[in-house]
């Protein structure tokens, strides 16, 4: 799973010999858990190298340069640090793979962007919305790539428990998401209209399923799901995110009318989205 996330630009060059100027060098922060499990994936993709590592616990450090060892690394241009800082002065190392406590993943992702570094974070995120932004701005501002760390989207996982479960609603939810993240749209709808067909007083589980219904272009179909939450809860806590795809499938449907009501509807319960605010503008200029 992690390897594919790392299938991109950055890390071009599988299945030939790389050259050095294709070749990825590797930072990993935090290493003690999952940032040793991130780290140990991405050595999997042959155009990747770990040249630095950093923990604040210096018998982590020597353990994992132990373990690298075992696994026919060169550990001798390898470099270690307990200050994340001092990592990210590296110029030697183009990517970090974050995996320290939670409440440490935006401040230093944040400052890997500004240090000119691509970034794999683990999950969560961050510890609230308004960290969350201020790294989605980060990214943009820098404009490099950032990963997040999302293993539990591994969808034979969640197919082979649904197989021992086939009546677990949420595990099927599970399974029909984590499609929808491969790239799978079709199959993820036949697997969401199951686990919404036993659970169907569920919202979270309706919208997936209209997602997935926008993503096979079945718009139509998706609006329905949509309409049917609001007529469940209108008040639901993503009420204004519903408003938004009602919005984003009238525009796909060629509804223009609809579209605009439901994306000012989106405004008027959260005036902070942006993308409701452009398409009203992109719309009101198409007149």
């Amino acid at each position: 799973m992690l390897a594919s996330a790392f299938q991109n630009e950055v890390f071009a060059g599988l299945g030939r010999r790389i050259a050095a100027s294709d070749q990825v060098n590797i930072g990993a922060i935090g290493i003690n858990g999952m940032g040793w499990v991130d780290l140990s994936a991405a050595l999997q993709i042959p155009s990747v190298n770990v040249t630095a590592i950093c923990d604040v616990d210096e018998n982590v450090l020597n353990r994992r340069m132990g373990d690298l060892s075992k696994m026919n690394i060169n550990t001798s241009k390898i470099k270690t640090y307990s200050d994340y800082r001092e990592l990210l002065h590296n110029k030697d190392v183009d990517a970090v793979i974050i995996g320290t406590p939670d409440h440490w993943h935006a401040l230093i992702m944040m400052d890997a962007c500004a240090a000119g570094k691509d970034v794999y974070v683990e999950k969560p995120v961050g510890n609230s919305i308004g960290e969350c932004r201020a790294m989605v701005a980060a990214q943009k501002k820098y404009n490099k790539v950032v990963q997040v760390g999302q293993w539990q989207r591994a969808a034979q996982a969640f197919e082979r428990a649904s197989a021992l479960r086939p009546s677990n609603a949420t595990i099927l939810d599970k399974w029909g998401v984590s499609l929808q993240y491969e790239g799978d749209p079709a199959r993820a709808v036949e697997v969401l209209q199951r686990a919404v067909q036993l659970q169907p007083d569920s919202l979270y589980m309706r919208q997936a399923l209209a997602t997935a219904l926008a993503g096979s272009s079945r718009f139509a179909e998706s609006s329905a799901q949509l309409r049917k939450i609001l007529q469940l809860n209108p008040a639901w806590e993503r009420a204004d995110q519903v408003h938004l795809a009602l919005g984003v499938d009238s525009e796909k449907s060629g509804d223009r009318t609809t579209a605009i009501q439901e994306y000012q509807r989106a405004l008027a319960l959260n005036p902070t989205l942006d993308f409701a605010t452009k398409r009203l503008v992109a719309l009101a200029a198409q007149r």
